[in-house]
């Protein structure tokens, strides 16, 4: 199973010019979603080692998980993770803090991801609408 994938701004498989927008990658505490150190001694646990990676960028020492405000405006904690990573070819300086949402759609409806941390990108907190 892959843990990210690409976002084009065309379809790649028929025109060669497509560029990559930005990547999801999903990141999960325990490793859920990874293929198992007991199917495959190969195992890269990449869903585990997402979440360890970002969990180091973005997370204060000793916090162990990620938290997120939910509809009732009450902090949850996460095993789970989705990361947008933006080219940053696409920024020419860097990406207002605070200033900034995306839309994402969908078969599963319209999802707005809305920047409203005011605060520096290592600070962040981010709310699904």
């Amino acid at each position: 199973m892959n843990y990210y994938v690409n976002v084009f701004d065309k379809d790649p498989s028929t025109i060669t010019s497509a560029a990559v927008q930005y990547a999801i990658a999903y990141g999960h505490k325990f490793a859920s979603g990874s293929v198992d150190l007991t199917t495959s001694d190969d195992s890269t646990l990449a869903s585990k080692a997402t979440y360890a990676q970002y969990k180091s960028i973005l997370l204060d020492q000793g916090e162990s998980n990620f938290q997120f405000t939910n509809g009732a405006s009450l902090e949850v904690n996460s095993d789970d993770i989705y990361v947008i990573n933006v080219s940053r070819a696409r920024y020419k300086e860097k990406m207002d803090a605070g200033n900034w949402s995306l839309v994402l759609s969908g078969s599963t409806g319209t999802h707005t991801l809305i920047d409203d941390s005011g605060k520096k990108f290592s600070d962040d907190r981010w709310k699904i609408w």
